[in-house]
């Protein structure tokens, strides 16, 4: 028999400790967790707000299951070290001996002072409480997705968002925070550093950043032998079909099927006021190109015409497409299937420009609209020898 040791029990943990337990019945599956809450995906305060009155029916999803899988949960411990040559986890109490370790243990909030960390349930618990009374401003820090999930969910409120000017940021972000302006009426103040906010009012920090705790680093999936790590401590803001698949991956593993090595991709989408967004790849950096347009599915008298909005990262040098963003008032998810094939085989821009997708793209052309980019990213049509 082996011992498996889980240690986070939000989305990603309740996820990989139920495949692991059916997978394994007669094993010890043990799933820790630092504080009283199980199933919180702490990267969306804004549930805490969309769902009104009962957002923790949205979170607390897999206490019964975790119960009924026989799992052992270990609820408000502290780990304070781990011992891998001794397979210990080592708490506040007890020791705990594994065979494999996990962890799901997500992203932190950065440190600011006289904020609320966009990772505590109770004090946005607290602060909901607090709107349903006494109608006030609220200040929200970062420009990521979390930050603009959380303005939309706070429309009814006066709102101000404190977004980093960095050099690095993806572009397409600043056009997100323009639209914001437009349809949820926020207030956006570029301010660097981010401690420059006041804190009269109340003030969410949506920054994060990879946990530092037992080694554990953004954008690896184990680092040792035996021990794994799987959702936002691996990609921020993961989603849950995201961490489906991890978790095969893994399993994958603990089955000792040896899977090759997989390259994960953030394949997100989400809703913006009457818009949608999707998102694959990498940010913009100074090596690359970002390539925009414009176009729709149909034809402009049929009732449900919208434009659709794709955005393209092209290295300048080796002209690969680095990440692809969509957006529209349409359901963008076929686009962003599309899109992870694309960046996950590194395709450049001249071979994507003949790349026949096998379904009629958008009415009265004969191209799909990533072929349309490609070619504005090459600027030409380049010569036929290139798309070999």
């Amino acid at each position: 028999m082996h011992q498996y040791v889980i240690i986070g029990a939000g989305p990603a943990g309740c996820i990989i400790s139920r495949m692991i337990k059916k997978q394994f019945p007669d094993d010890t599956v043990i799933l820790i967790e630092q504080s009283k809450d199980v199933g919180y995906q702490a990267n969306c305060p804004f549930l805490h707000f969309k769902y009104g009155k009962h957002p923790d029916a949205v979170f607390v999803q897999n206490m019964d299951q975790i119960k009924k899988s026989k799992i052992d949960l270990i609820l408000d411990e502290q780990i304070s070290r781990i011992d891998y040559t001794q397979k210990l986890v080592v708490g506040k109490s007890k020791q705990y001996k594994f065979d494999k370790l996990i962890f799901a243990i997500g992203q932190q909030n950065t440190s600011i002072p006289n904020t609320i960390p966009s990772r505590s349930c109770a004090q946005l618990r607290a602060l909901r409480k607090q709107l349903q009374t006494e109608s006030t401003q609220v200040n929200i820090i970062g420009n990521n997705m979390t930050a603009i999930l959380l303005a939309d969910s706070l429309k009814d409120y006066p709102t101000k968002i404190y977004a980093s000017s960095a050099a690095l940021e993806l572009d397409v972000e600043y056009k997100i925070l323009e639209l914001i302006k437009k349809e949820l009426k926020s207030e956006i103040v570029f301010s660097t550093p981010p401690t420059a906010v006041p804190t009269s009012t109340p003030t969410i920090n949506t920054l994060t950043q990879p946990h530092s705790t037992f080694s554990i680093k953004q954008n690896m999936n184990y680092q040792q032998p035996s021990v794994y790590a799987i959702g936002s401590c691996t990609y921020p803001q993961t989603t849950q079909q995201f961490i489906f698949t991890q978790a095969v991956y893994i399993l994958n593993h603990l089955m000792e099927k040896n899977p090759p090595p997989l390259q994960f991709l953030n394949n997100r989408q989400f809703s913006l006021g009457t818009r949608v967004f999707g998102r694959v790849g990498a940010n913009l950096t100074e090596s690359c190109k970002l390539v925009t347009i414009s176009d729709s599915f149909r034809a402009e008298f049929m009732p449900t015409h919208h434009v659709v909005h794709v955005h393209m990262i092209v290295e300048n040098e080796t002209g690969i497409i680095r990440g692809i963003q969509v957006g529209s008032k349409h359901d963008v998810s076929q686009y962003m299937q599309i899109g992870a094939l694309i960046v996950g085989k590194q395709m450049t821009a001249a071979q994507l420009i003949l790349q026949d997708f096998f379904f009629q793209p958008h009415f009265g052309k004969p191209f799909h609209l990533f072929n349309v980019a490609a070619v504005a990213a090459c600027g030409e049509v380049p010569p036929f020898e290139e798309y070999k």
